[in-house]
């Protein structure tokens, strides 16, 4: 359907829609005042005043994208275009899933709740169907900045006055920084109280678990060798604060900040031949696929003593993996999952990860 055919009616709705959102001018923005309500996400900000919340949301290169919303107001986003798993298990975490009308790809979900409700996919390959988008008449489209919202798709939208809320949530290199941003979602979907209650439950439950002690931090490598490149976590990354949280020690914990390394398997095998645990080898699911692809992975001590744990335990028939959907949000299972995996002999409990046989 051509944006041009949009009747006038349905132009007023998205209208109506947006001064819903109670959008302050940008000098209102810029002199905002408010009790801040996020303590360790360092790309997101959230205000709050008697009358409304201002959410702030900060890129890589210091860009700022403000989402005034007024407490006056009962009439939330509730129908929104969901453009990422991570998004949808944000929702679905507080409950929020009759929200989502449209996805990127149903195939990637995994949530029960979420399937049955069949959103609309609105994209193939990574390529977003402007039309098909438009026609579902979103109230809020949420989107992560990489690519999938053309410039051309962004200028129709901004002609439809239908808002666009970046979620840049995966730059986040706190595992708790990470999950914070529940805190928004809630806001923008009218549960902010359910989200701020649960983010309270993953923060204790988290710094409870990182606060233990082991006798024992075994060496844990990461990654797996991609077209020639062999990709590690650097010491201040999301995964390799999350190891280092379960009591592990991580072989790169010295390499770098932030982002990830690039390096050859000669540089890693220098490094982590003798790693007691090996994370994340790509999409394998059987110790004897990882060997006949590549035989030297067989030289590796974690190989050799079957230490091998990878995140894919709750994939569906469709291959949508629960991890990547609902991982972010649940940063104390994950570190649930590598406590027992570093310094337990029993593996039974594991949420999101298996070992490899």
């Amino acid at each position: 359907m051509d944006v041009k055919t949009l009747s006038l009616t349905t132009i007023l709705i998205l209208l109506l829609v947006l001064q819903n959102a109670c959008t302050l001018s940008n000098k209102q923005a810029k002199t905002f005042t408010g009790n801040e309500l996020i303590k360790y996400s360092k790309l997101l900000s959230i205000k709050e005043s008697k009358d409304t919340f201002l959410i702030t949301v900060s890129t890589v290169d210091n860009k700022l994208f403000e989402y005034p919303i007024s407490k006056r107001d009962t009439q939330y986003y509730h129908k929104i275009a969901s453009l990422s798993s991570v998004f949808s298990g944000f929702l679905c975490e507080i409950e929020a899933q009759n929200s989502i009308i449209a996805v990127d790809d149903i195939s990637f979900l995994s949530n029960p709740n979420l399937l049955t409700r069949n959103p609309t996919s609105v994209s193939t390959g990574g390529v977003i169907n402007a039309e098909l988008l438009i026609s579902l008449h979103p109230d809020l489209i949420i989107h992560s900045g990489y690519g999938e919202i053309s410039s051309i798709l962004q200028d129709k939208l901004k002609s439809l006055n239908i808002p666009l809320f970046l979620c840049n949530n995966y730059l986040e290199e706190n595992p708790l920084g990470r999950a914070e941003w529940i805190k928004a979602f809630g806001i923008l979907s009218g549960k902010k109280e359910e989200a701020f209650s649960l983010f309270n439950k993953i923060e204790s439950e988290y710094n409870a678990l990182k606060g233990k002690t082991y006798p024992h931090q075994p060496r844990v490598m990461i990654g797996i060798l991609f077209g020639g490149i062999w990709d590690v976590p650097a010491a201040q990354s999301y995964t390799a604060q999350l190891v280092q949280d379960a009591g592990g020690d991580y072989i790169w914990k010295n390499n770098g900040e932030a982002g990830r390394i690039p390096l050859s398997l000669e540089t890693v095998a220098q490094t982590a031949l003798n790693a007691d645990i090996w994370l994340h080898p790509g999409a394998y699911k059987t110790l004897a696929n990882m060997q006949s692809v590549e035989p030297r992975y067989a030289d590796f001590s974690a190989f050799k003593n079957r230490m091998v744990f990878n995140n894919n335990k709750q994939v569906n028939a469709k291959g949508g993996n629960a991890f990547w959907e609902t991982a972010p949000v649940r940063p104390q299972v994950v570190l649930r999952d590598l406590i027992q995996i570093f310094h337990s002999d029993s593996m039974q409990n594991l949420v999101y990860y298996q070992k490899l046989e």
